[in-house]
């Protein structure tokens, strides 16, 4: 079963998976694909032969810890009233395409540019005006031509704040948009659960200050240690960290800093 966490192109169908995988990553919540079948409990198989119905998204949705607003109308003005609210929001939207035969996400709004995250589509990532959403979404269904479910994420939450530069990413650093989710749970487990109380401090910020400090302690635990990649792979973090806007607290400074030398020299030895 495949285990990708991150923004990658679907080989299986399973556009359903793909699409809520893509969706809950936008949050700062990553998933992989196995993640995604089992939560939908859609097999493989089963996706690629007969589809995801969208109570399946929906179910993956709220085990997630997100709220689904699901919507469907065939009023296109309505629509798009719908559709720019929750973009502007940050609420990125699991929406029906190609006729009822494939779903895809909106992922965000700049001036009249609509950024889109399609896993079928050989760019997986692009911006569109209104007229060629409007019309990939639309159904020749008589009744409710459109169809989206909205995920709506909690309110201590880690969304991105600039789709444009993951569109960036996507164009010119491939690696780290198909890795985005490892990434970003490497993050994530090196925080921890660490409250909302007390004084905290930007993570991007604080990787950026000790970025050499960590380093020269893994060249210490391991001689044989590729410098430049793991300085590709701490860039990586701090762009995710600002992204994502994550935080640590003050007095949890020495113990993340801890944390995160152990993980990168395991990646500099190859078990991790």
């Amino acid at each position: 079963m495949d285990k990708k966490y991150g923004f990658n192109y679907q080989e299986h169908g399973n556009c359903g998976q793909y699409a809520l995988l893509n969706a809950l990553l936008l949050l700062g919540i990553p998933i992989s694909v196995k993640d995604a079948h089992h939560i939908t409990r859609v097999s493989r198989l089963k996706a690629l032969w007969e589809g995801t119905e969208p109570e399946k998204i929906i179910r993956g949705i709220k085990k997630y810890g997100c709220r689904a607003e699901p919507f469907s109308s065939n009023d296109e003005q309505k629509l798009k009233v719908k559709v720019d609210a929750y973009l502007q929001a940050n609420i990125p939207l699991i929406v029906c395409v190609d006729d009822y035969e494939h779903y895809a996400v909106l992922a965000g709004k700049i001036n009249n540019k609509y950024y889109w995250i399609d896993s079928a589509d050989s760019h997986i990532m692009g911006h569109s005006p209104w007229t060629d959403i409007r019309d990939w979404l639309e159904s020749s269904e008589e009744d409710d031509c459109y169809y989206f479910i909205a995920v709506i994420p909690p309110k201590n939450n880690n969304v991105l704040n600039d789709i444009d530069k993951l569109l960036k990413i996507s164009r010119k650093n491939e690696d780290l948009f198909n890795n985005y989710g490892y990434l970003l749970r490497d993050l994530l487990d090196v925080i921890g659960d660490q409250g909302s109380s007390g004084k905290r401090v930007l993570l991007a910020e604080f990787l950026a200050r000790h970025r050499n400090k960590a380093l020269s302690s893994i060249e210490e635990l391991y001689y044989y240690t590729d410098t430049k990649e793991l300085e590709q792979i701490l860039r990586g973090y701090i762009t995710i960290a600002t992204l994502h806007n994550l935080t640590i607290a003050v007095e949890n400074e020495i113990d993340v800093l801890a944390r995160l030398t152990v993980m990168v020299t395991m990646y500099a030895v190859g078990i991790y």
